[in-house]
């Protein structure tokens, strides 16, 4: 070192340095969040098309108000971690159309869990999937 300046040089880069070390965790602590709410995301997606599948197998009105007065359900799905708890619900609606004889029931599944609901890049919405279900009279 000849003088201050190069001094100054070194004060410089070992700061810049530090500003990209931290910047660099920060980037991946928000990348493994993302990841983990996702997987809890894809769960929650394929807890309710199990319960769609389910619903959709029905063959009578009857077995389909049964299988409704049945919810809400708890629900365990096996993680690599350990295990995730979803609360299932299961909403039934007529919508019949006037003049017909084809009995329509529209059936909203909805699956919740406190990790979706406190997660904020998910926007704590539960997650739901729709069927509509037809019986002929």
């Amino acid at each position: 070192m000849n003088d201050f300046s190069d001094l100054i040089m070194l004060m410089g880069a070992m700061i810049l340095f530090s500003l990209l070390t931290i910047q660099t965790s920060r980037l991946f602590l928000v990348n493994n969040q993302t990841q983990i709410d996702e997987e809890i995301k894809h769960y929650a997606i394929s807890v309710a098309q199990d319960h769609v599948d389910r619903a959709r197998w029905i063959k009578g009105e009857s077995s389909l108000n049964n299988y409704v007065s049945s919810y809400p359900k708890q629900v365990s799905v096996s993680t690599d971690d350990g295990s995730t708890e979803f609360t299932v619900s299961l909403d039934s609606k007529d919508i019949n159309i006037p003049g017909s004889n084809v009995t329509n029931k529209q059936l909203t599944v909805t699956v919740r869990s406190n990790f979706l609901e406190q997660s904020e890049s998910m926007n704590s919405k539960p997650v739901e999937l729709q069927l509509i279900k037809s019986f002929a009279n």
